[in-house]
């Protein structure tokens, strides 16, 4: 079963870099079915993410985020529930509240009913 488990899982095999967060962020069908997936990246952008960004008021935030990276892949809109799970330093659960670029993303992608994230 696809949870907010695996998604700090995920997150775990991403090297840490000071200043960058780890996060994994997955998509499930109405079955819990895995749709698609992503984790942040501090080395792709994406005109979408930009966009998002841009609409918020935060131009600078312009590298692709989980969130927005797994929305994109979800080309059919096959997904109904987000989930995100962020880690520190030391590999342990922290907030993984999307950021307000992402939370537009999110809610104009009209096909997501359900947000989780790790806290």
């Amino acid at each position: 079963m696809m949870d907010i488990q695996y998604c700090l899982k995920k997150a775990k095999t991403i090297p840490f870099v000071k200043g960058q967060k780890r996060l994994w962020t997955i998509i499930l069908d109405k079955r819990n079915r895995l749709v698609s997936e992503s984790g942040n990246s501090y080395s792709q952008t994406h005109t979408q993410m930009f966009h998002y960004a841009r609409r918020t008021g935060t131009p600078n935030k312009c590298y692709l985020h989980s969130e927005i990276g797994a929305l994109l892949k979800d080309r059919n809109r096959k997904g109904c529930k987000i989930i995100t799970g962020r880690v520190d330093s030391m590999g342990k659960a922290c907030l993984a509240a999307p950021c307000l670029a992402c939370q537009l993303a999110i809610k104009e992608f009209t096909n997501i009913k359900s947000v989780e994230y790790s806290l």
